[in-house]
């Protein structure tokens, strides 16, 4: 288990004896040349196609700064905005450095991840679907008993954790659709939406 220290005692409680921990892959964070490098950043696209050992931590900044300031746009020449960028980036950019550091340790076959695309999380994905790790990702799903899983590979590796398959699509559209069919998804958004679930 790849973790932070403080969660190792309840990893053994479940009876995980062998750890990876962060600290261990982690240098310091640079905020002099990442600074620089936002500075050179004209464009969304600039920062989207920005990527630090393999990993897009550019398209992961961009997530994270949307998710943090609560805003529709990203302006690059506002400070508060620019300021939240250079400490995702450099986390981002931190973290990359880590993960390709961890992988090439540990030298995973199969990975299982929490499934955001924000910084600090989505490095470590990006590098290990690179290298052709076999990845899942678990996120929560629409109810609080149940969880999404997804496999993911080079082929869809920027595919949202809640999107279907291909194959899980053609077998939906491909599916008789009566009444009872749209009942019962009524039924279920409208009952998650009452239960507060």
């Amino acid at each position: 288990v790849l973790t932070d220290r403080s969660f190792t005692k309840f990893y053994k409680l479940a009876g995980v004896s062998k750890f990876a921990y962060w600290d261990d892959f982690t240098d310091q964070l640079d905020r002099a040349s990442v600074r620089e490098t936002v500075n050179r950043f004209r464009t969304l696209d600039d920062l989207l196609a920005f990527s630090h050992e393999g990993a897009r931590v550019g398209r992961f900044a961009a997530s994270s700064v949307f998710r943090y300031l609560r805003v529709g746009r990203l302006d690059l020449t506002d400070g508060r905005t620019r300021e939240t960028l250079v400490d995702q980036l450099a986390l981002g950019m931190m973290r990359a450095r880590a993960a390709r550091r961890m992988l090439d340790a540990v030298r995973p076959r199969a990975a299982l991840l929490l499934g955001n695309r924000y910084t600090g999380q989505s490095e470590l994905m990006d590098l290990a679907v690179a290298r052709g790790v076999d990845v899942v990702t678990w996120f929560e799903a629409h109810r609080s008993n149940a969880l999404m899983l997804k496999r993911y590979s080079r082929n869809n590796s920027d595919q949202h954790h809640g999107s279907l398959s291909n194959d899980t699509w053609d077998a939906v559209r491909a599916m008789e659709w009566t009444p009872a069919h749209r009942e019962e998804l009524r039924h279920e958004i409208a009952h998650n939406y009452a239960s507060g679930d």
